[in-house]
This record gives structure tokens, sequence and C-alpha cells, in this order.
């Protein structure tokens, strides 16, 4: 899936340059966190049995994966 950005206000190379600086040491921590998160994430779907539950965790997994995979492309 490609994450194609209409705003004015930024083009999509900076917003691809944003991604690429996530890359650095500084946001080491950030991307272990939401990787974490995603793990956690999966674990709770796996005990889910709501399905508007299931529903709003799979939307925060598509939401922290596309993230990931987002800064991950920008090398």
């Amino acid at each position: 899936m490609t994450i194609k950005y209409n705003c004015s206000v930024y083009s999509d190379e900076r917003i691809s340059r944003a991604y690429a600086a996530l890359q650095s040491e500084e946001f080491a921590p950030v991307l272990q966190h939401l990787r974490n998160r995603l793990d956690i994430l999966y674990s709770s779907l796996a005990q889910q049995t709501e399905m508007h539950t299931v529903y709003r965790i799979q939307g925060e997994i598509k939401a922290v994966k596309e993230f990931l995979d987002k800064v991950a492309e920008s090398r």
C-alpha cells in the first residue's frame, strides 16, 4: 500500500525526508516502542471475542504497521 499525501502544506519529498530522519539513532527508542506496541496489539487481538474490539485493535495495528513500514521504506 502506498501512502499518498494530498496536503498542500508539505510536499511528498519533504514528508519522505522526515520519514528518513526517523531512521537516525535518536529516534530508535520511539521506533522500538512502536514495535513493542505492535507485539502487544497482536497478542491482545488473539484474545478478543467482541467484534467491535477486534476492529479497533485491527485499525490500530494497521496504523502502526503502515507507519513503521513507511519509515523502513525511506532508507
